[in-house]
This record gives structure tokens, sequence and C-alpha cells, in this order.
């Protein structure tokens, strides 16, 4: 049988297996009416991502057939405005949207979801045929390797996780083909394939090539038995040129997101470790081992192994005897190394690219399980005495710990199906191999022993192995078992997570947010084309909240985002701001209705429902535009325009010299500047760590040029310390008291069962806007790593997040305020804090501020007197005019990002950074034409590197086939000789 005929045989029968298990498998998603969209990322970014994208690549590729080489990079729905790779993330499969309608990237998503699972398996198989292994045993790994706690636990709720699922057997294909003698200019698989996980995601690529360095050493001293050090060497310069090719093709996508990454609170963001040595809860020892092959339990730290039942036997196959052939030394080396590393919590540390700690790299030990059980499918049928009793203590070692688990933890029903399931496979083997050697015996008393005995004992007429079909019989039997009882709503009930059919963009359009689309100015368009009659955002306070992005699914230009990686200016503003609607460095859900902060965003438009009444900031409109269920809508009586100026300016040192309530009221009179009187690392505290390297940087260079330039008082421009601002706010200590459900112990508050609140009363005062502060307010301990405390007052309902030290999303901080609101006339409530069930929390002051807004609508009217005019957007620029009698700072109400450069009449000139995290430009008296034009950090030196890349590629491609053309051309001379 040709090998194309061959291969088309496997490709179909792998196809019918894959459909049969995974129909099986997702079964109760059919019966439950769900599709594949997780509640958490799924739906509020993969699936809304996925829309995007095909959404831009139509645009662009239709600018492209008209002659517009420029596509977009800018959008003012993401968000409160950010870089389009903030949404592209350019997944390859995921280029597939562009031929598909925004009405169908649900099914689309589904799609793209099966065929990654699909082609990871084809993807091992192909790496197990290059060891020249039979079907059979290829099926059996790939369906191990797609049918697993990888898979069902991190795979399909992050569908790209699969993606280096698909790649790494193919970047090991693409080593192998390099090691070779024969094929050691054989380059293209191994560059491709370390391209496109660099494209698919190189958070993933950073642990597959961790990966890749293993497997290559272990391989390396088998194929070379002599002259290792100079093989060593040539081999080593061969694999890193070709993966630096495949790193430069890679550059226009990968640099873009580097950039991003970089100037992020995620690339300097820390939060507290656990040890990196030892597990807290030793119960994790035991666990990993069990769940090996039980279904649906997983092991803390991302851990989500959950096999089919025969890795087991493979891996005792493997680590029985020590004389067994080299493919399964170097297998048990592999797995020695990666199973060893699930005891380490270091080794989640690192492979997590010292960030955080979690064992999302387990899809390297899917990879060698997958292996592990095609290479030894052929070996089952027949086992030796010594393999025979090792597998026997290893059933039994494993079933012993399914009772201890059951003792300790009266969790059943998972670890003794695995048990179950274990016992019946090695009580089959055993019978298999028995049987197998009574026959190889009486083939040895007629003297057949050569034949029969050896090369096809234990085989059928078609060369199958039946300790193979066996083998392919239990992978498939137990991954589909395990793939079932996770999801089925009878047992693990993971099915319950995902979204029902054909909601994924209902939810935003039919939700309470649809109240944004009342806006009159409202186009229905993305980006700059929400501002075609005037700058303004949403934003909105309620009870409740979800993760997800409606400001984009609804194109307004709004406040809230939930995403990977957000604009770190804005993060260490809300940090430093103490406000509570920044929940987690991922997530910023609103300004929490702060009128100064809401202002100086460009808030034109308020959603509140009525729980949070008294949230509404003030100088809004008493008569909703519209409502949506819970929420009402309000405008801005007192909008700031787009480019407002101010002839006042405050030092970021006298600015954080202020407290809380003051810093807000000053920002409505002065800009605030990164001037000389604040260097990168004076006056920030504790949080200066916080600060990214790019934003350290930029606080010293604004300051060197300010102190040579004396900027403050050469442009005209008035100082202030603020001092005005700090007197006019009064301030008052609250003391709470305890009541039903709270234990007090010092700082320390201690909940029960059911909860517990805080409670303490407070004066109204009437034109007064009333902040309660909260110092130190802390999770200490609690059965997770976050914990929602809620603030209740009149009219107010307000969630606070708190997170444990080692949250990996921690805000970092633990002082907060809340708004609750102005007040209209005098008077008393009651405030209460609510905190949840059995959680320990720290709070070690409280205290009322009350910030004056009698003169709120003047100051206002100051800022907003002198402004940028005749204002144009397009998706990367803003134009506009400003004529001055005196010199003025102006800031844009846009995040600030290192993309973005100003000409003013011409002249380029470098942004700084303006009230802690917009843009912002000194001007000089006249008339100026300003220009703000904004290019993704990254890119340019990303499509010179792809560009030099591509070029070499095509030249050393060209150099190999040349190579083997006359490789070919000499060996056929020398056969006719």
């Amino acid at each position: 049988m040709s090998d194309r005929k061959k291969y088309g045989k496997y490709l179909l029968i792998y196809t019918a297996l894959f459909s049969i298990i995974f129909l099986l498998v997702f079964s109760p998603f059919l019966l439950e009416g769900k599709n594949l969209i997780g509640k958490g990322d799924g739906q509020s970014q993969y699936i809304l991502q996925l829309r995007y994208m095909g959404e831009w690549l139509r645009k662009t590729a239709g600018g492209f057939l008209h002659g517009d080489f420029h596509p977009d990079r800018f959008d003012y729905t993401i968000g409160m405005g950010d870089d389009i790779n903030a949404v592209v993330r350019f997944h390859p499969l995921d280029f597939l949207s562009i031929f598909v309608p925004a009405s169908g990237t649900e099914a689309l998503y589904c799609v793209l979801t099966v065929l990654r699972c699909f082609l990871a398996g084809l993807s091992l198989s192909a790496f197990v045929f290059h060891f020249r292994k039979s079907r059979t045993a290829a099926l059996s790994g790939a369906l191990l390797y797609v049918f697993c706690g990888f898979t069902f636990g991190l795979g399909i709720v992050h569908p790209t996780y699969l993606s280096h699922m698909i790649l790494f057997p193919l970047m090991l294909l693409g080593a192998e083909r390099m090691m070779d003698p024969e094929r050691k200019h054989s380059f293209a698989l191994f560059t491709v394939s370390v391209a496109l996980g660099f494209i698919s995601n190189y958070y993933f690529m950073y642990i597959s090539s961790f990966g890749l360095l293993g497997y290559v050493l272990i391989r390396f001293f088998d194929l070379y038995r002599t002259d290792r050090l100079k093989q060593f060497g040539r081999l080593l310069i061969s694999l890193s040129l070709a993966y630096l090719l495949g790193l430069a093709l890679s550059g226009i996508f990968l640099f873009p997101a580097l950039a991003r990454y970089k100037s992020s609170l995620r690339a300097v963001h820390e939060a507290e470790r656990n040890s990196l040595l030892v597990y807290e809860d030793k119960r994790r020892y035991l666990a990993w081992f069990l769940n090996l092959i039980t279904p649906y339990q997983a092991s803390g730290n991302g851990t989500h192994l959950n096999f089919a039942v025969t890795l087991m036997p493979a891996a005792a196959l493997i680590f029985s005897s020590a004389k067994r052939k080299s493919s399964c030394r170097q297998i048990r080396t592999g797995l020695i190394v990666l199973l060893f590393c699930l005891l380490i919590p270091g080794a989640g540390y690192v492979l997590a690219a010292m960030n955080n700690e979690n064992n999302r790299w387990v899809y390297l030990i899917a990879f060698a399980a997958a292996v592990a059980v095609s290479f030894t499918a052929d070996a089952v049928s027949a086992l030796q005495k010594r393999d025979r009793r090792f597998l026997l203590l290893v059933t039994a070692v494993f079933d012993l710990g399914c009772a201890v688990w059951f003792w300790m933890t009266r969790e059943a029903v998972f670890h003794l199906t695995a048990a179950a399931e274990l016992t019946l496979y090695t009580a089959v083997l055993l019978y298999l191999s028995c049987r197998t050697e009574k026959k190889k015996k009486k083939a040895d008393g007629y003297g057949g022993h050569s034949h029969a005995g050896h090369s096809h004992a234990g085989r059928n007429h078609d060369g199958y192995s039946y300790g193979e079909r066996i083998v392919l019989l239990f992978t498939a039997g137990s991954a589909a078992l395990a793939g079932w009882m996770t999801f089925s709503p009878r047992f693990g009930n993971l099915a319950a997570y995902y979204q029902e059919q054909g909601t994924a963009f209902s939810r935003y359009e039919e939700s309470s947010y649809a109240v944004y689309t009342d806006t009159p100015l409202y186009t229905g368009e993305n980006g700059a084309a929400a501002f075609s009659d005037g700058f303004y955002r949403v934003d909105s306070v309620r009870s409740a909240y979800w993760e997800d992005n409606s400001s984009l699914v609804l194109r307004q230009p709004g406040v809230q985002i939930y995403n990977s990686i957000v604009n770190a200016s804005q993060l260490q503003a809300m940090i430093e701001q103490r406000s509570t609607g920044m929940t987690s460095i991922l997530h910023i859900q609103s300004l929490d209705g702060r009128t100064a902060l809401e202002a100086l965003a460009g808030v034109r438009y308020f959603a509140v429902d009525a729980d949070n009444a008294a949230s509404l900031p003030y100088g809004y409109a008493k008569q909703p535009l519209g409502s949506r269920r819970k929420l009402a809508l309000y405008e801005n009586q007192y909008p700031l325009p787009f480019g407002f100026t101010t002839d006042t300016v405050i030092s970021r040192e006298d600015y954080e010299a202020l407290n809380p309530a003051a810093k807000d009221l000053v920002m409505l009179r002065a800009a605030v500047t990164e001037d000389s009187g604040h260097t990168a690392e004076s006056g920030q505290g504790q949080r200066s760590s916080a600060l990214t390297d790019e934003t350290k940087q930029e606080r010293a260079s604004v300051s060197a040029q300010a102190g040579e330039a004396g900027q403050a008082q050469s442009t005209g421009l008035t100082t202030t310390d603020g001092k005005e601002e700090e007197v006019s706010v009064l301030r008052e200590g609250v003391s709470f008291e305890a009541g039903d459900g709270v234990t007090r112990k010092g700082s320390r508050l201690v909940t029960g069962k059911k909860g517990g609140s805080l409670s303490v009363s407070y004066e109204k005062k009437a034109g007064y806007e009333c902040y309660l502060s909260l110092e130190s307010l802390r999770l200490l301990g609690g059965r997770s790593l976050s914990a929602a405390a809620y603030v209740k007052a009149d009219g107010i309902s307000k969630g606070i997040l708190l997170s444990a030290a080692n949250s990996a999303y921690t805000r970092g901080d633990d002082a907060y305020i809340v708004n609750l609101g102005t007040a209209s006339g005098d008077g008393t409530g009651i405030l209460q804090l609510l905190l949840p069930e059995e959680i320990c929390v720290s709070l070690e002051k409280s205290e009322l501020l009350y910030l004056p807004m009698a003169d709120y609508e003047e100051k206002v009217k100051r800022l907003s007197e002198v402004s940028l005019q005749h204002v144009t957007f397009d998706g990367d620029s803003v134009s506009g005019e400003i004529t001055l009698d005196s010199p003025r700072y102006m800031v844009f109400q846009i995040p600030y990002s290192s993309g973005w450069t100003i000409e003013v009449n011409g002249k380029q000139k470098r942004p700084e950074r303006a009230d802690l995290c917009y843009l912002g430009v000194r001007l000089e008296k006249g008339t100026s034409q300003i220009r703000l034009v904004y290019h993704s950090p990254g890119l340019r030196a990303g499509i010179l590197c792809s560009s030099a890349g591509l070029v070499l590629f095509a030249a050393a491609f060209a150099l190999s086939a040349r190579r083997r053309r006359l490789r070919k051309a000499g060996n056929d001379r020398t056969h006719v000789v």
C-alpha cells in the first residue's frame, strides 16, 4: 500500500473515531442546549475578539482593494481607547473569520474549537508515524492526547491554549529532521512551526521552548554516539539559527504584542508567592498521581491531567525494565522530568515566566503520555514476568491511593471509576500476556519460535497486534467516559459553565447595558465614528457586574474593559486614586461615579440602577434619556470638550501629597504633570514598584527636560500646590461597629458561615460629594484568592473585590475609596460594610471625605472656555486647531501610550502624561494646528524583521533544495557506476 493510501485510510479512521468520541464527550452540551463558549473568558473576551477580528480583516482587505494601505490601529470602543492588538490577537486559525459574517461568529467559534482539537490529534499522529509506529498505535496516542484533562479543563475554555497542542509535536518533528544526519538541512518545518508558535501565543511558545530544549537534549545522546562535542556544536548552531529565523518571521505579529505586554502592569506585577519548593496543601502530592487517570478532578494550580486509563500501564511498562529499547529509555527520562516538575511549585512559576504560579504547561505531559502509549502499544501483549509484577504493584498502589483519598475527602465516584478502569485493564493485559506466553512456549515446542514467538507473536493475519487493538479500545472508551463524566450534569457538570446556544451577542444586545445605545450621538459604528458629532464616553455604576466588554459589542466609547492586558497608565492611575472600579489588573468596571474623574474622562452619559440611584455624579440631568431593564441613562449637563485647556499645573510630587478627595478637586483646576518637582522614584512609597520601566523612564525624561528649561515658568503657566483644595475638603473619622456574624480582633475581622456586617451612622452634607475611605482593607484568609465585600448606604450598593496577596491578578493595593454620592440636603444615614462568609480581613482606618460641589460648574466652565476646535477623528489620528491669548496646557481624553506622537504646527513633540493617565501638551500663545498620530509600538520593527526573515527563509530554502538535488544527483551517479 502506498503512503498516500495508507495515510488517507488513517485520516478516515481517525476522523470517524474523533467524531464519535467528541459527540459522546460533548453530548451534555447538545442535551443542555449549550455552545462551546465559556462564561468567563470565552464570553467576555474570545468570542468578541473573534468577531472583531473578522470585521477588522474585512475592512482592511476592502481598504487594500481601494488603495488604502493604512489599516486602523486604534479603536475608541476598546475600553477608553486602545490599540486594536488588544482585540485582534492574530491566532492563525482565527484568520478564517474574514470569510464569516458577524452573525455567524458563534458557529465559527465552535467550529474552530473542534478543528483545533482535531488538528492536535493529527499533529501527534504525524510525530508517531515518524518513528514507524502502526496506525493503531498512532490512533491510541492521538485520542489520549486530544481527549484529556488539559483539553476539557483549559483548552475548551481557552481555545487558543490548544494552538500549541497542535504546534508542539510539529516543532519536535522539525527538530527530528534537523537532527537526522541525512536530512540535517531540512529546516523548513521547524522554522515555520516556531514562527506559528510565536504568532499563536508567545506565552505558550515560551513554555514549548523549554519542552523543545529538553527533547533535543534527550534525543541527541541517543542519535549521536561518537564525536558528540563537535556534533552538538553543529546542531546547536543550526537549530538556533532556524529558531531565530522562525522568530524573525513572526516579528510583524510578535513585536507589537511584546511591546504591549512590556508596557503593561503584568510585565512588572508580582503577587506574593507561596513556597516555590513545597506545596502548602500536602494532599496535592497524592492528588496529581491519582488524577493522572481520574476523570474530572483537577490538582490545583491549573493542573489538569485526567488521561485515559492506558497511560498508567504504559508508564509502568516503560519504567519496569532498564533493558528496554532506547525509545522507552528516552520516554522514561522525559516522564521523570515532567512528573517531577509537578512536585515543585517553582516549576510552574518558572514556566509562567516568573510572573505567577500555574501549571498550564501540563500539555507537555499530555504529549509525553500520548507518546508513551503509542510506543508501548505493541508490547502490551507480550509482558514479561517483571512487567506483570510491576503493573500489579502500580495498580494496587493506585487503588489504595483512591481508597485513602476517599477516606480523607469522601469524594468517591471519579476515583472509584478510575480504579475500576485500571483494575479491569490490568486484568485484560495480564490475561493477554499470559495467553501470548503460552502460545510462544507451544510454538517453541514445535520448533517454530523464530516465527510465532518473536516478530509475529499475538498478531492476526492483517499484521495488527491484538494488544494494540485492546490499547486502542480502552483508550477510546476511557477518554470518552472521562470527558462525558466531566461535562455530564450527573457528575462534573462542567457543561453548566458554558453559554446557551445563540446567546453569544444577544446577552449584550438585550441586556441592561443596551441602554448605552440611547445616547443621542450614537452611530452604531466602531471607533472614531462614534465621535462624529462631539466627543463623549459612557459609564455605569450598578450593584452587579459582568466581566465583559459591553461597550465594545455595542460600539460605544466607554470605560469598562476586561482584557488580558490593559493600558498600564489607566491601571496605575486607578490604583493611586483608590478606585473600586478597578477590580484587578485585568478589569476596569467603572470610574465609580466620582464626579471629577468622570468629567476628566469625557463621560457624557451615565447609567445607574435603582440600587445605586445616589451614585449619579453631580451635574447630571434629573430626567433619564432612556432605560433598559434596571439601568437608566442620564446626560451630563456640564461635559468637558475634547482637548480642554488650563493655565494651571500641579507637579506630581505636590499632587501626591494631597488627601485623596483633594486630588480629585485639584484636577478640575490644574493639570497634573510629570515635571521637575517629581522624579521617577520620589513620593511613590510602596506603589513605585508597580510602575513600568517605561513609565519611570518617561518621568525621569520629562523631569530632566523641565529642569533644564524651567518649563512651568517659561511657558507662563501658573503652578499650584493644591493646598486650596486640601483645606476645602472636610474629613471625619468613622468607626464601624461589628454586627452579627463578625468577630473583631483589633484590626482583624473574621466572619462566620453566613457572612457578617459592620455598620455606622454617618452625616450627609448638602452640596458635598461624600467619599468613604478604607485603608488597609485586605483579604488575609479564606477559601479562595478573592472575596467580594459590599458598601451599602441610602441609594448606594457597591462592591469591592478583595484579592489575596498571592492572587496572580491582584491590584496590589489595599486602600479603597467608595463614592457615596452628593447629598441634596443635610441629614443622617446608615453605612454598612457587608463581608462574605468565612473570610478574615483587616481594616485599620476608615474616614469620610466631603468634597464641596458649590463651584463645580465654574470650574468646568474655566476648563472648557478654550479647547480644541474643528476636531476630526479617524482610526489613527486626531486633528484640530486652537487659538490662545496666553500659554496653556491641553489635556486630551485619550489614555497615554508611547504609540502616540503629536504635531504642533508641523513640528513633532512627544506627548506628556497628564492627569495621571491622559495625553497632554504645553501650548504657546497664538494659533496652533494640532495633530495626534498613533503608531502601534513595535509594529515598524516587526515589519522590518518579518521582511528580513522572509528573504532569509526563501534564500535558505532555495540553498537547501539545491543541496538536496546535488546530493540526489550524486547518489544516482554512484548507483549507475
